[in-house]
């Protein structure tokens, strides 16, 4: 019998989405994605929130860390990975609004997020 798809060979399984290219999110995904981000890390600007993000990168690959630190810093990462996510996902919103006049024309105008 072959193996199923992800099965033996280190990978995970990719899911995609019944007669689409788009891949589905791995339930631990959603479960990241869904979780507030906490108030330190909501308090960050885009860049130090980057500079930490790349700061826990290196350390884990350094792979020095105990389990539990690593695990730890994971969590942290992906918070900030989120965090970083929703300010540009603001920024482009401001772009596009400004870019996006109603008339057509280039045109600043105050937009609300959120």
């Amino acid at each position: 019998m072959p193996p199923r798809p992800g099965e033996g060979n280190g990978r995970r399984a990719r899911l995609f989405a019944p007669g689409t290219s788009r891949k589905l999110a791995a339930p631990e995904e959603i479960a990241m994605a869904e979780s507030p981000i906490p108030a330190d890390i909501a308090k960050l600007s885009f860049e130090d929130a980057l500079k930490e993000l790349e700061q826990i990168v290196n350390a884990l690959e350094g792979g020095k860390a105990k389990l539990d630190d690593a695990i730890k810093a994971y969590e942290r990462g992906a918070a900030l990975k989120r965090h970083c996510e929703r300010k540009l996902a603001e920024a482009q919103g401001k772009i596009e609004k400004i870019a996006l006049g109603p008339d057509g024309t280039l045109k600043a105008e105050p937009t609300t997020l959120g």
